[in-house]
């Protein structure tokens, strides 16, 4: 029996039933895709941090221009705000109600860590976060400058190295050349030892400038800023009163000699008023004569305009130099100089050195994040604190023409960075790169010294500022000035147990109790 024919009214329905179903898997694609009936749009998963505003204190500039430019990426990828405060160095780093991040100095850090009231560093960051690469930070930084009593309590910010200048074209003259040579019987050149430094010092002084219509002295004047005028003469005693030690030295001093710079590190004793130092004061006494008699703000401006033939200024001022008509192309840039001689340790018997005595000062510039206690929920500091000093960021920062040099990782100072910004040729970059690196990384020296960080320095440097001062301004004795500062020294010292003066002392310098 043959099957029933379909009419033509089930064809159709047939046919209309083939037709809708092969457009049945486009009519899920277009629905799934979001062409189909219209529904809510969806919603972006929320930011990290957004919402969450972190107050960041900083002691004016350059500190609070790096923070302000530097975050907003940051910001913009974690949906946070980052608002700037300023604050008074001298005072604690808080705008009204407590900021959640501290911009510090290195020898600030110590008092607010020893007191209880920094966040410690988390133990991932240094630890397991590769992209930030802890190891990677220079050791003066990982092992000293970011420690208090082992622990890690800041991340740098901005590093800061002492550099000497000087006017190569004039030490190129041949005239000048030969005139030098006949007065003291050695080369023209830039200057090596704290003595030929004040050679140098005293040839050029009184005298006329290229495009100068009147003489000028040839060093800039001593800075007005404490900080500034304690850094130059620990910059000058440290080649005087410690003897630098190298890890070949077949017969190292005693420990209590390599380590010992403002206190014996075994009695405790007070050391600022022994030989060395007094020499490095009365040097800077010599050198006063070859300054204008008043104090400025920015000493290297003198450089920078053409008057001055020497300074001492960080790398931030190249640009500077070089954007001046008076100097580009002009001057020389080498390290701080040394000594040819050094005070016993023991005796304080001056003798002279097997070779150049240069040990470089350390810590005395430069910033550090930290995060204060009095910010409940840390999290979104410490990451912005990462940020900026992570290897991208940190690295963009210190070639920065306006505040760079401030190098404190690795990658800061391999080839490639981005120096030529700075405005120097290749190899007078070349030749500034050596220069940072061999004094963050001192290869050669063991025992550098840093500047004085115990957690109440700030009372101890007034001190010793105000008879620097007296000496250099008013032209106090410096053996009398040194020794009626640590006369106060010794005073404030009796405030506390001698242990636990010695073990800050210690820990200052990044040694156990």
């Amino acid at each position: 029996m043959q099957p029933e024919r379909p009419s033509k009214k089930e064809k159709g329905e047939r046919k209309k039933f083939k037709i809708t179903r092969r457009a049945l898997p486009f009519s899920l694609f277009l629905i799934l895709a979001g062409c189909g009936p219209s529904r809510a749009p969806s919603v972006p998963p929320a930011k990290r941090f957004q919402g969450v505003i972190v107050n960041v204190a900083c002691p004016g500039e350059p500190a609070a221009s790096v923070v302000q430019r530097y975050s907003q990426i940051w910001a913009s990828q974690t949906g946070a705000q980052v608002k700037v405060f300023p604050h008074d160095p001298a005072a604690e780093p808080g705008p009204g109600p407590a900021a959640d991040l501290w911009v510090l100095s290195p020898a600030q850090m110590p008092h607010w860590a020893n007191s209880g009231r920094l966040w410690q560093v988390p133990v991932e960051l240094v630890e397991h976060d590769r992209n930030y690469a802890w190891q990677n930070i220079l050791p003066l930084y990982r092992y000293k400058l970011c420690i208090w009593d082992q622990k890690v309590y800041a991340l740098p910010l901005l590093g800061d190295a002492l550099l000497c200048f000087y006017r190569e074209d004039l030490l190129q003259d041949a005239g000048h050349r030969d005139a030098f040579r006949k007065k003291y019987g050695r080369e023209l050149t830039a200057p090596v030892t704290w003595e030929q430094f004040t050679e140098l010092a005293e040839y050029f002084d009184n005298g006329k400038r290229p495009g100068i219509d009147h003489t000028c002295p040839s060093l800039p004047p001593l800075p007005d800023n404490l900080d500034e005028l304690d850094r130059l003469f620990y910059s000058v005693a440290v080649s005087f009163a410690r003897q630098a030690v190298r890890e070949d030295d077949p017969k190292p001093p005693p420990s209590v000699e390599i380590f010992s710079f403002h206190y014996d590190l075994e009695t405790g004793a007070v050391r600022i008023d022994t030989p060395g130092f007094v020499h490095a004061l009365q040097l800077l006494q010599r050198l006063q004569a070859f300054r204008p008699a008043h104090a400025m703000h920015d000493p290297p401006t003198a450089f920078q305009k053409g008057e001055a033939i020497l300074c001492l200024a960080s790398p931030a001022w190249i640009k500077r130099f070089q954007d001046s008509a008076m100097v580009r192309d002009k001057f020389g840039v080498c390290a701080v100089p040394g000594s040819g001689h050094v005070f016993d340790y023991t005796t304080g018997q001056k003798r002279l050195a097997a070779s150049v005595n240069w040990v470089p000062y350390l810590g005395a510039g430069g910033w550090m994040l930290a995060v204060p206690r009095s910010n409940a929920e840390p999290e979104a500091a410490f990451a912005l604190a990462t940020a900026l000093s992570g290897p991208k960021t940190s690295q963009d920062i210190v070639i920065e023409p306006a505040w760079g040099g401030g190098v404190y990782r690795r990658e800061h100072l391999e080839g490639g960075v981005g120096w030529h910004q700075l405005g120097l040729e290749r190899k007078r970059t070349e030749r500034l790169v050596d220069i940072m690196r061999e004094a963050v990384l001192h290869r050669r020296v063991t025992n550098p010294v840093l500047r004085l960080r115990t957690p109440d320095e700030r009372a101890y440097q007034q001190a010793l500022n105000a008879e620097l001062r007296a000496a250099l301004f008013e032209g106090k004795d410096a053996g009398r000035a040194l020794q009626a500062a640590a006369d106060r020294w010794r005073q404030m010292d009796e405030r506390k147990d001698a242990k636990s003066r010695l073990a800050e002392y210690r820990l200052s310098l990044s040694l156990s109790r």
